[in-house]
């Protein structure tokens, strides 16, 4: 009898041994086998997520999308997670075969030093226009990744433009420029053209900072950035920072705003959300706040000053800087602790975008990323030629994506910082003594 019991349950467990063994198998042949319904449900996401976002990505927007039924991703994928793992990873496999035939190019081509913007902005444009939705996954995975600290599993394709980048600057005779700055400052501009959701509304602003890397880079050229600088004010007048009460509940409200946006990403920024961080009303964040947008602003603007006031106590004074102070040898042991802040900020910029109310937010919040900068360029004590939004610009939004640079690509060089910005600066905005 015990016997018997035994062979039963034996029998049982193989059964689903065996069970599980097809559905995995099943899984994966429906997922990679070409023409499958599970490739057409990756493409669907990748449609979606070019659109909306990685976060609209959901069973019943995939089938009202795509035409089929809801149960169809756990039937091919096993689940949802299952499924934005797989688009995940052919996002990057296209990418990275995107930038290997762009390094191939360079072979038979032999680029000149003239062709080094117009090569650079082609890369770039065709990028983010025949990869949109290629593209909004690798920000997803580099923005989680900063957020948990758990590291970028999709490293093939930033690391093959990492390749192309190096290839072109040896091609172009500008061997002196590390890759991570070239490769640092792409990824910025990369970075512009999502938050504005089309090629063509960033196209002028895009061209104009690639124009004046190159500028910089071959000839430390004098700003050109008149046109640039109107527009950029322009996208700042709808965000400027309003003063805000100096009530507890609004205090209390806005340290409430900026603890979600730091541990949690803009899109749980919601009224109601906020109020329950705050141990407030809902009808208290309106009061003070209004709409989610002012809400969104007003804790971008304090993330800002309370970044200026760690970095900057006080205003530099002209020629006091030179860049081995703002760079010194000794790395900073807290400088890990300010990803959860990048990941934070550049999300509250994706999420403002994909928002038609908040689209202005994110635009502003590109334009306003050189502010600070100005102020320590024109500090600098040998300079090497005046200076202009865009030059600024071009410093702070280098430095700021060496954090995408660190992470999606699993660097991790502990003198990153060290080593572009004394690059950047004496390559570009620095004068030898």
């Amino acid at each position: 009898m015990i016997h018997t019991i035994s062979r039963k349950w034996a029998l049982r467990f193989q059964l689903h041994v065996l069970q599980y063994f097809f559905r995995v198998v099943r899984m994966y042949q429906s997922a990679f086998v070409s023409g499958s319904a599970g490739h057409a449900l990756i493409a669907t996401a990748l449609e979606l997520a070019s659109s909306k976002g990685v976060a609209s990505i959901s069973a019943r927007a995939l089938a009202e999308r795509g035409g089929v039924s809801p149960s169809s991703v756990n039937y091919h994928f096993g689940s949802l997670e299952n499924l934005l793992r797989s688009v995940s990873y052919e996002a990057d496999q296209s990418r990275a075969a995107y930038w290997r035939k762009l390094a191939a190019s360079l072979e038979t081509l032999s680029p000149y030093e003239s062709d080094f913007v117009p090569f650079v902005f082609s890369a770039i444009r065709s990028a983010v226009t025949e990869f949109s939705g290629e593209e909004a996954f690798f920000w997803n995975d580099v923005l989680l990744a900063a957020r948990t600290g758990l590291g970028n599993e999709r490293t093939s394709a930033i690391l093959e433009e990492r390749r192309f980048w190096q290839s072109l600057l040896k091609a172009c005779g500008l061997d002196r420029l590390y890759p991570e700055t070239l490769h640092s400052f792409v990824l910025a501009i990369r970075f512009g053209y999502l938050i504005h959701r089309g090629a063509a509304e960033f196209d002028p602003w895009g061209l104009a900072l690639i124009t004046q890397f190159g500028a910089r880079a071959f000839s430390g050229g004098r700003p050109t950035d008149s046109s640039i600088r109107i527009r950029s004010e322009r996208e700042l007048s709808g965000m400027q920072a309003e003063g805000r009460s100096t009530h507890p509940t609004a205090k209390a409200i806005l340290t409430a705003t900026v603890e979600l946006l730091l541990q949690r990403g803009a899109e749980v920024v919601t009224h109601r959300s906020v109020a329950k961080q705050a141990n407030t009303s809902v009808s208290s964040v309106q009061h003070f706040f209004g709409a989610r947008r002012t809400l969104l602003e007003a804790a971008f603007h304090e993330v800002v000053r309370q970044r200026l006031e760690q970095a900057l106590p006080e205003a530099p004074k002209a020629g006091s800087i030179s860049s081995n102070d703002l760079f010194p040898e000794k790395p900073d042991p807290a400088r890990r602790s300010i990803l959860p802040e990048f990941a934070a900020i550049q999300g509250l910029m994706v999420a403002a975008s994909l928002d038609p109310q908040a689209s202005g937010v994110a635009r502003g919040m590109f334009a306003q990323s050189g502010t600070t900068s100005e102020g320590v360029l024109r500090a600098l004590k040998c300079p090497r030629a005046a200076f202009g939004r865009l030059d600024a610009q071009i410093f702070s939004l280098t430095m700021n994506h060496l954090r995408t640079l660190e992470v999606g690509s699993g660097l991790g060089e502990e003198e990153l910082d060290r080593k572009v910005g004394i690059n950047l600066l004496t390559e570009f905005f620095e004068a030898q003594e």
